[in-house]
Parts: C-alpha cells; sequence; structure tokens
C-alpha cells in the first residue's frame, strides 16, 4: 500500500490527504500503512519511514493519512493477539499461551502435517463452506473466482503453501487495532 501511493505521488501536498480503508485483515493493512508499523520488518527501498504515515512529533506531522475506515476489523495478524485482552486475568492468559504453544508445536510447526492436510484434505467444497461461514451476511457472494483465490495457491503452491500457513498462526501477531490507534493519536 505505501509502495503504491509512493508510485503514484498518492496524498500529495497539492492533495487532501488519503482515506484508507479496509474489511477484516485488510483493516490491519490500512492500520500498518496509516502507522507505518512495518517499516523495517520487510525489505523496502526506502530511508526508514513511510510515505503515508511520514514523521510524527509533537510539534507537527508529515502524515498523508487524513482518515482510516475499518470494517470488521480484525483482532491482529493471528490469534495470539487474544493474550493482550485486558480482561483476562495472569491465569487465563498463561492457559491460552500454552495452548497456542501446543499448537504451533503439534500441528504449525509440523511440515508432514500441514502438507497432508492441503494434499488430502483441503477441498473446494470446504474452502467454499468455510468462506459463506465467514461471509454471514451474503453467503451466496462467495463465488467459484473466491474459492479459486484460495485453493491453488494452497494445492500448487508446494512448500511456500506450508510455509504460508504456518507462519499466518506462528508469526508474531503485529498491533491489535487499538494499539495501533493509540500509535497514530498518542
Amino acid at each position: 500500500v505505501d509502495d503504491y501511493a509512493k508510485e503514484h505521488n498518492v496524498g500529495s501536498d497539492d492533495d487532501r490527504g488519503v482515506v484508507l480503508m479496509g474489511n477484516s485483515l485488510g483493516s490491519l493493512v490500512a492500520l500498518a500503512a496509516a502507522t507505518g508499523d512495518f517499516v523495517g520488518t520487510i525489505p523496502i527501498d526506502t530511508d526508514e519511514s513511510s510515505y503515508l504515515a511520514g514523521t510524527r512529533d509533537e510539534e507537527s506531522s508529515s502524515s498523508r493519512i487524513r482518515g482510516i475506515c475499518l470494517f470488521n476489523c480484525a483482532v491482529g495478524l493471528n490469534s495470539r493477539n487474544l493474550l493482550k485482552n485486558p480482561t483476562y486475568d495472569p491465569v487465563q492468559r498463561a492457559i491460552l499461551n500454552w495452548l497456542f504453544d501446543l499448537f504451533d508445536f503439534f500441528i504449525f510447526d509440523n511440515e508432514l502435517l500441514l502438507t497432508y492436510a492441503l494434499n488430502n484434505i483441503v477441498t473446494k467444497d470446504l474452502l467454499r463452506d468455510a468462506l459463506k461461514s465467514l461471509y454471514t451476511h451474503d453467503p451466496e457472494r462467495v463465488d467459484d473466482e473466491l474459492v479459486d483465490s484460495f485453493y491453488y495457491p494452497a494445492k500448487l503452491g508446494g512448500s511456500g503453501a506450508v510455509e504460508a500457513i504456518r507462519q499466518i498462526y506462528t508469526n508474531d501477531a503485529g498491533l491489535t487495532p487499538m494499539e495501533a490507534i493509540r500509535q497514530i493519536y498518542g
């Protein structure tokens, strides 16, 4: 998002700024672009600052962001951000953390199991049903093109598909939406 905005000079000085919008995981992408949270985490051709988020200090801001609109905002890049829920006491957090570690060890760090699941369990019908459960308002919007956009990368991606699934569940969950908003507005 940041590279695209920079390449197309989006939010330049003669513009009124950018309103970023996202749904579900796209909300987290919008927040990451607005905060510059991704800078330094992936190889990008910058001087270690975000084009859209710019720099912020107490006196000024070079942000090109005019607003952010989040629809059905995800809690994080994976479920580990549940551990940051302030309503959980330390014992609940410890139990959840232990369960996540068990899932990681027995399932998501098990390349043979993930490969077997992708090759022998994942079907278009299974994906269609899973996607329909996410589109509760209008499940009929789940069409062949959407199903295929998940199915073929999973089936043809080889070890890259297995690694992508593993990383989805085991990588750092990133900022919660609340943490990202605090980063923007202090």
